[in-house]
């Protein structure tokens, strides 16, 4: 079965002609549900979506499986409940989205976690993690616990800095640092992420200003002024954190 919603194959060319040239064919072989189906794809693209809802119709009515599709398309609930005694992950995501505008959070937190184990991808975490952070951002941050792919792991550490648990933040960059020790943007998130971070300022600034000199970019070049002025920051604030570090040990020596 096509999968509209998540791969659109759209064919070489400018869109008209590629609709002409399906129109064409459709003429030619009135009974292909894959040619409707192929015209139905190249309407979704644009954000057509009723064109490609009469177009999936005819598909089905010529035995194209499209039911699943068409039931996404037109928002028609009852009939993605009656798929889904079947596993499904697409079905369930797009009935918790459903089920999300009607403000029914809790029953679509249920569909995007059985999406999540049926299709344990990113994107389907985050869409998850988006709509457990409405309800509890700690359920956000433990359901993306394990979860694949860099930008999955990024958002935790960016709830857990939300929610103030900073350790645990450190932890989970640290293990980014593991699989990519060299990552500048990493670095400096590990560094803002602890008093005592200027060895990871100072590394990211060495290879941001290598990046530089070798491939120039805005974002590297902005990247490297972040890490200058941190690298600045963190020193006017330890010289003037060292007298009060002093004093306290002083205070505790003299105590003692």
């Amino acid at each position: 079965m096509f999968s509209l919603l998540t791969a659109i194959a759209l064919a070489h060319g400018p869109l008209d002609a590629s609709l002409s040239q399906v129109d064409a064919d459709i003429l030619a072989s009135p009974e292909s549900a894959e040619l409707y189906i192929k015209r139905a794809q190249l309407h979704l693209a644009e954000g057509e979506e009723a064109e490609a809802a009469e177009d999936l119709r005819a598909a089905q009515a010529r035995g194209g499986e499209v039911a699943l599709d068409l039931a996404i398309i037109t928002a028609d609930e009852a009939t993605l409940d009656a798929l889904l005694p079947a596993p499904h992950a697409k079905a369930h995501a797009a009935r918790g989205r459903m089920r999300i505008e009607r403000g029914e959070l809790t029953g679509a937190l249920e569909d995007l976690d059985a999406a999540v184990l049926l299709d344990p991808t990113p994107e389907r975490y985050l869409e998850r993690m988006r709509l457990a952070e409405q309800v509890d951002v700690q359920l956000a941050i433990d359901g993306l616990e394990g979860a694949p792919g860099a930008v999955c792991a990024l958002e935790r550490v960016r709830l857990l800095r939300q929610t103030g648990q900073r350790a645990l933040a450190r932890d989970a960059v640290d293990h980014l640092l593991e699989q990519n020790p060299d990552h500048p943007e990493w670095l400096l998130l590990r560094a803002d992420l602890s008093i005592f971070g200027r060895p990871y300022r100072k590394r990211a600034q060495e290879i941001l200003e290598a990046r530089v000199q070798s491939r120039p970019s805005e974002k590297n070049q902005a990247l490297l002024e972040r890490s200058q002025k941190g690298c600045s920051a963190l020193g006017t604030c330890a010289g003037a954190l060292w007298p009060g570090m002093l004093m306290l040990l002083w205070r505790r020596r003299c105590s003692g």
